[in-house]
């Protein structure tokens, strides 16, 4: 989540150029916004004549450097060395011991330590830390890759070296009151990055398909960034793909959906008309193909498709090379297709940043007062609400007390923010604008001209007869794939009807006599609104923050407020999140007879909030 430092130096650069062109050697102790993705940061330092350790997230960079090659076809870093998985420390010594002029070594997070540990095995500790540039590139993914505490630890480390800079496309502006120690500055641009289109749409399978299925008038190979490998494997048999790639975290339960697709790394010359990406490859790499589509697809009803614009969003669209003086190398067009929550309320990043500071020092004083009563009684803390206090802490290891943990702290500030930016069009719009592109917004129907030209001439009767026939409740399993194309469609077309036959009995329709007019009437009546105020009531009665409960038992509590509000709607464990009431984590919880059991812990509560700020 981009935010903005007042005293930043600004440097405006023509569009084709590189880092070069601003800096002749990267600064010390700078923190740099670099504007675009693909500017040749990791390579000016690599070329530059000092002893550098890049620290990046993903290993795929790793491997994208060490094979990078010149215009002859040489190495272009011979002298690099990586450290990743299987990499000993004993080598990492024989390296640092090396009579080479300018040592150059780029390692993940995960595998750091063992540079540390080299390094006091020789006894150049304080050399290290002294005579080395540390780059933190990729810098954001502190804070968007939280389940990594590597990745804190990395963050940390940096303050041991004398010489260090923080560089990323996508930066996010740490809380960490070390950080006004850093010299900043903001690369921009003297044009827009590039021109995305925003796709406004009901039904996010519907228009995927359109793409996937020629309706839309593409050219090139299509480069599809979209964080499900359920919605991948459901969008290509709908389409009835044939031959695609997928590109995804290498798991079992990924593979059992995509086996014949699935490819590890994507490669140039390799492209496939239509190519799929999840999160595990949203950056780190170069798409080199000839004027492709891309597409980052959203959706606000399944939250791990749901990336911050700002970071993950832009690193995806930002993965084409372009090149000045050759257009095949432009992306032919940008789309991003996605929904909203009709929500025009919009909290900023500062105002999460306050309210979550807030929270968490009050969250560690007040643990820190239990810790010492604890001692006090020789009584051993509480579990729950130690691992409760990790949140936003670190613990001691002597004292066990905590400590405010300013970057676990990031985590959550970046992840709000990037989700509020999903409340409405009008802010998906304003993210983009603010990372540097030209926008356009078009709704569903502007795109699917053709399924409009379709739309039905049935009656009212007939229509509403139709989405009884392709309810996935009423219909065979073997019908699937054509039922859900046509609901699809016909749901774009007829939205009214197609709420009426979710929220009236047959009785109810019955006696409007089929007129439009009437059917709206007791729509309004029976609108969800009053149910849902009642829900929010007896929400804080069963589930209370910093507890943790099955999923069973979320479900089923829920659904009896469901049932006695007059709620109408089907429980599951993940809506106490996908509806916005409470933030939640995924968590192991005894059950009666002593199993571990899957579950949710609640973090905090949202919905006062969003019940004052509501519009009617």
């Amino acid at each position: 989540m981009q935010s903005q430092k007042s005293n930043e130096e600004p440097i405006t650069l023509k569009l084709t150029d590189y880092i070069d062109k601003a800096f002749k050697v990267l600064p010390e102790n700078a923190f740099i916004h670099k504007g675009r993705c693909g500017i040749g940061g990791t390579h000016l330092e690599l070329k530059t004549d000092r002893n550098s350790i890049l620290i990046v997230p993903i290993k795929s960079i790793i491997t994208d450097k060490i094979n990078s090659t010149d215009e002859y076809g040489e190495l272009e870093y011979p002298d690099l060395f990586f450290v990743k998985g299987g990499v000993k420390t004993k080598d990492i010594e024989e390296y640092l011991l090396k009579g080479i002029p300018f040592k150059k070594i780029i390692v993940t997070p995960d595998s750091l330590h063992k540079i540390i540990e080299a390094a006091e095995n020789v006894e150049i500790i304080n050399k290290l830390y002294s005579d080395f540039y540390l780059i933190l590139d990729e810098a954001h993914s502190v804070i968007t890759e939280y389940f990594r505490e590597s990745m804190i630890d990395a963050f940390e480390l940096l303050f041991n070296f004398k010489n260090k800079i923080i560089i990323s496309a996508t930066p996010y502006y740490f809380s960490d009151p070390r950080m006004e120690e850093f010299n900043y500055y903001r690369i921009k641009f003297d044009e827009p990055i590039d021109n995305i289109t925003i796709i406004n749409t009901r039904s996010i399978r519907a228009c995927v398909n359109a793409f996937l299925t020629g309706e839309m008038n593409t050219k090139g190979n299509l480069h599809i960034f979209y964080n499900s490998v359920t919605e991948i494997a459901e969008a290509i048999e709908l389409a009835e793909l044939k031959d695609c790639n997928v590109h995804c975290a290498d798991k079992e339960e990924n593979l059992e959906k995509v086996y014949q697709f699935f490819k590890q790394q994507p490669i140039k010359g390799e492209y496939k008309k239509v190519n799929f990406y999840t999160t595990s490859h949203f950056e780190g790499w170069n798409l080199e193909d000839i004027n492709p589509t891309i597409i980052l697809v959203t959706d606000v009803n399944k939250p791990h498709t749901k990336v911050g614009i700002s970071n993950k969003g832009v690193q995806a669209v930002g993965r084409q090379r372009i090149k000045e003086n050759r257009p095949e190398t432009k992306p032919f067009a940008i789309y991003h297709i996605t929904n909203h929550r009709n929500r025009l309320t919009f909290k900023t990043l500062e105002e999460f940043k306050d309210e979550y500071l807030f929270d968490a020092n009050w969250d560690m004083e007040e643990y820190n007062r239990y810790l010492d009563a604890c001692k006090a009684n020789n009584r051993e803390p509480n579990k729950d609400k130690t691992e409760f206090v990790k949140r936003y802490t670190t613990l001691d290891k002597g004292t066990g007390y905590a400590k405010l943990c300013y970057q676990k702290t990031d985590q959550f500030i970046n992840e709000s923010a990037c989700n509020e930016e999903f409340n409405h069009i009008d802010y998906i719009q304003q993210a983009w604008e603010n990372s540097g592109f030209q926008t356009d917004v078009l709704e569903h129907k502007q795109i699917l001209e053709k399924a409009i030209q379709r739309k039905t001439k049935k009656s009212v009767q007939e229509i509403l007869s139709d989405f009884e026939i392709l309810d996935p409740e009423n219909r065979k399993n073997q019908f699937i794939i054509f039922a859900d194309q046509a609901l699809d469609k016909l749901i774009n077309t007829q939205p009214t009807l197609y709420k009426a036959y979710q929220m009236l009995t047959k009785e109810e329709i019955n006696s409007t006599d089929y007129k439009m007019d009437e059917i709206k009437k007791l729509l309004i009546l029976k609108d969800n609104k009053d149910s849902e105020m009642k829900v929010l009531k007896l929400l804080p009665l069963t589930f209370s923050v910093g507890n943790r409960y099955t999923k069973d038992y979320i479900k089923a509590k829920l659904q009896d407020i469901y049932n006695k509000a007059g709620y109408k709607k089907n429980a599951t464990a993940e809506q106490l999140k996908n509806s916005d009431w409470y933030d939640t984590k995924p968590c192991k919880v005894k059950d009666k007879e002593g199993k571990d059991k899957n579950g949710f812990e609640i973090l905090r509560m949202n919905f006062k909030l969003r019940v004052s700020t509501r519009q009617d």
